[in-house]
């Protein structure tokens, strides 16, 4: 591979080089992210792209051979560090990017209580015209990212979501997230054709705690007879599953959703998910009232999370480990993510204030990388895609 190039293998999955770590591995037949070290890197290549397997860590086989090698066992490593984390002896400093986040839309069918993109949604002056896109995709693949998450807002309201896929495609790794709230079938086959992966919220198997959490927008009108945002979601999981779309779940951890999470990953699990997110409230400008409604106290939440991760690691070590990935997303610092906004500004969350800041002022739309590294927490960035702890 020449110099921090994406390369997309015959295998489907994508490699990008990074010369002081080895390979970052996206897998579009688990939508799960993986560093390979460097003394590994061009067998898995050469693996990947189904030349040959010879020196191929069995560890790597097993995390990587998931969806396209035949009668393949799958495992799902808690580090996506391979063939091991103690294979890393330094901290891990990509070149570029590993995930870049663009709310496509800042429109949303839900106003869930503690949505963190609440302070750059819902500006109808900021919502893209459709001659921005091309520019905006183009600026966002400039930092040469191994996967583009489509997100807002809800990208499945965007009139734009083909085209941003369409002008992706072959060029990044693809995740749509949504409530599935508007999901049609329509959908399936756009995102089998173009090797999109689906993440679906959904924060609890009761319909009433689920609700209450995922409340609908006021602006959304229910229509006679319309599912909840629970039903929303499990019908459109098992559509995705039927038709042989990747499809994984991401919840918001609560004090209301804590004593039922490992059931319902257990039922996760029984669907046939392959990968399964957990996440802590990270709370944004306007999702500050009620925030402690939702998980009390600063030293209640310090317990309740580590009673609830606790009990999920456990479930995941004993019952879910070769078929389903656990995620969990600790949120400890905020700036870890590249944020694009639907008018195509780049921003990261504070350390300092639950607010957006710019990455750059001068040049919002296109910063300088060195001023995204300057202001974006590339130890955590890469802690949070790799499910680091």
């Amino acid at each position: 591979m020449k110099k921090e190039t994406i390369v997309h293998t015959k295998s489907g999955l994508i490699a990008r080089f990074d010369s002081s770590i080895g390979i970052f591995v996206y897998s579009p037949y688990t939508g799960l992210i993986f560093a390979v070290h460097k003394e590994q890197a061009k067998q898995t290549v050469a693996w990947l792209n189904k030349k040959s397997s010879d020196g191929v860590d069995n560890r790597i086989r097993s995390a990587l051979g998931i969806g396209w090698q035949n009668n393949s066992i799958g495992e799902y490593p808690s580090s996506h560090l391979l063939p091991n984390a103690k294979s890393f002896l330094t901290i891990l400093r990509p070149k570029f990017p590993i995930l870049i986040n663009w709310l496509i839309t800042g429109l949303c069918p839900l106003a869930c209580k503690y949505c963190y993109a609440e302070d750059l949604m819902r500006i109808p002056a900021n919502e893209p015209q459709e001659r921005q896109i091309r520019a905006i995709v183009e600026s966002i693949l400039s930092y040469n990212p191994l996967v583009v998450v489509l997100t807002g807002g809800d990208p499945l309201v965007s009139k734009y979501l083909l085209k941003a896929i369409q002008l992706l495609h072959n060029r990044t790794g693809i995740i749509v997230d949504t409530s599935a709230y508007k999901f049609d079938n329509k959908y399936l086959s756009i995102f089998k054709k173009f090797n999109v992966a689906i993440r679906i919220s959904l924060d609890s198997e009761i319909p009433s705690v689920n609700d209450k959490q995922r409340l609908l927008s006021k602006q959304t009108h229910l229509q006679p007879g319309r599912a909840s945002t629970l039903s929303a979601a499990v019908k459109a999981i098992c559509a995705c599953l039927k038709k042989g779309v990747t499809v994984s779940v991401q919840t918001v951890a609560t004090k209301d959703t804590a004593n039922d999470l490992p059931v319902l990953g257990d039922k996760l699990y029984r669907l046939g998910l392959h990968s399964w997110r957990i996440l802590k409230i990270q709370p944004s400008k306007k999702s500050l009232v009620g925030y402690e409604e939702l998980v009390g106290s600063k030293e209640k939440q310090k317990k309740l999370y580590k009673h609830i991760f606790s009990e999920l690691k456990k479930a995941q070590n004993n019952r879910w480990k070769n078929l389903m990935s656990l995620q969990i997303i600790q949120n400890e610092r905020p700036n870890a993510v590249i944020l694009v906004s639907p008018d195509g500004k780049f921003y990261t969350e504070s350390n300092i204030h639950p607010e957006k800041l710019l990455l750059d002022e001068k040049i919002p739309t296109r910063p300088n990388l060195k001023k995204i590294f300057d202001k974006v927490g590339i130890h955590d960035h890469v802690k949070r895609y790799l499910n680091l702890e």
